[in-house]
């Protein structure tokens, strides 16, 4: 649910694949892309997530480079710790896994 401002300010929404959704909205001084995507795990096939992962370019490609991007959802990502790691001391994962590569 939306307010109706909102709404009317939705340019477009709608689901690129079966794991990637996208919305664009109208703003004052810059639109704004929302894109969700719920990454299938490593042992399915059918999207893989290599092909989730081409998707996701394909998309972020296409959208202005005016936009501003919001980029959301399940990566099935296991972040590390450590200083050269994405999030540093606050992971509780000592190691990463391939999505957290």
């Amino acid at each position: 649910m939306i307010s109706d401002r909102t709404a009317r300010n939705l340019t477009f929404s709608g689901s690129v694949s079966s794991r990637i959704l996208l919305a664009r909205f109208r703003g004052r001084y810059t639109n704004l892309t929302i894109i969700v995507v719920y990454m299938p795990t490593s042992m399915r096939s059918n999207p893989s997530q290599e092909d989730t992962y081409k998707d996701l370019r394909q998309v972020l490609n296409q959208i202005s480079k005016h936009d501003a991007v919001i980029l959301t959802g399940d990566f099935i990502a296991k972040l590390a710790q450590g200083p050269d790691a994405h999030v540093g001391r606050w992971c509780i994962h000592t190691r990463a896994n391939a999505g957290g590569q």
